[in-house]
């Protein structure tokens, strides 16, 4: 239709609409992986509760606020996989990830 209608037409992109289908792609993985798998397995949690760590790079960082009100620093960017760093308890797991 594009093309008949609008021969000269230039297709252009943008960032957003780029991330948002790739989005949408990898949730349809991520949930088509997850069908199968056994419910309650560690896999399936992973993939139904910890996806945001499918798209985080593996040197990103993550802006805590400093806990020193007296301090000149405002924040601090530590490593999200820093293994020295804060720690949650998990229920699935029961252990500190």
């Amino acid at each position: 239709v594009c093309k008949k209608f609008f021969p000269d037409a230039i297709y252009a992109c943008d960032r957003f609409h780029v991330m948002q289908e790739f989005n949408r792609r990898l949730t349809e993985v991520r949930i088509r992986t997850m069908k199968g798998t056994l419910k309650g397995s560690d896999e399936y949690y992973l993939l139904k509760h910890q996806n945001h760590l499918l798209g985080i790079k593996p040197n990103a960082k993550k802006r805590i606020k400093n806990p020193d009100p007296y301090s000149k620093k405002k924040d601090i960017w530590v490593n999200v996989f820093d293994p020295n760093g804060e720690r949650t308890c998990n229920a699935h797991f029961k252990t500190w990830l």
